[in-house]
């Protein structure tokens, strides 16, 4: 039977209806859900390329600091040309010192010469090591010798600055050696430092704690004396 005479519509067709109804709800969610699941594969693609740009970073940067490992940069050199500069360099040092232990060097672009700055990338660690060891013959000098270091080297090295500077400050005896601070022949990375910058402060001084012997004299009762006039 109709449900009205006005609306012309029976319980049959409203069941139709909610049946077409529950189809598209049924096609919808399962959409959504593929939709979710696609999100999902592309996320975790995403977290895994970012992980994989990671460690590319990562790689390139101990690639770029290891190709630098070699080099030195010279400041303070008046010399008019690189080769110039070796051998006021090397003359100086009083060290053997010529093209054959070299694979590069130039001036980097200054517009004074006191801004010049020499970079010699050297074929040997232990010759870097051999200069190094003789930088105190600079002392009359206006000159200084540096690392060659990669920018994320320099900012990790500004930083651990600080923290050696705020050592010294507390009189704890440290060096930075190779992206770490070294504090009584212990090595810290700056992540370590900044987690527990008591790493960096001066370490109080205990007080001596008395000993049993200590306690026990200081418990006893001065000795009984006569009194005067008795034997």
């Amino acid at each position: 039977m109709p449900l009205s005479d006005g609306a012309g519509v029976t319980l049959l067709d409203l069941h139709k209806i909610l049946q077409n109804l529950d189809a598209k709800s049924d096609k919808t969610q399962e959409t959504l859900c593929e939709i979710k699941s696609e999100l999902l594969a592309a996320n975790n693609k995403i977290v895994s390329l970012e992980e994989e740009n990671t460690k590319l970073k990562e790689r390139i940067s101990q690639l770029d600091s290891r190709s630098r490992r070699n080099n030195i940069l010279v400041f303070g050199l008046q010399s008019a040309t690189p080769l110039e500069g070796l051998y006021q360099f090397r003359d100086t040092l009083e060290i053997d010192l010529d093209l054959k232990d070299i694979n590069n060097i130039y001036f980097f672009p200054a517009k004074t010469n006191k801004e010049k700055v020499l970079k010699l990338e050297l074929l040997s660690y232990l010759k870097k090591i051999e200069i190094l060891k003789n930088l105190h013959k600079l002392k009359n000098k206006n000159w200084y010798v540096v690392d060659d270091l990669s920018p994320e080297d320099q900012s990790i090295n500004k930083a651990l600055r600080q923290h050696l500077n705020r050592a010294k400050q507390n009189g704890i005896q440290a060096t930075i050696r190779r992206n770490h601070l070294i504090v009584n022949n212990s090595k810290f990375s700056l992540e370590d430092l900044e987690l527990d910058p008591s790493i960096t402060k001066e370490k109080p001084v205990s007080s001596a704690t008395p000993s049993v012997a200590d306690e026990t004299n200081s418990r006893r009762k001065p000795p009984h004396r006569a009194a005067k006039g008795f034997n």
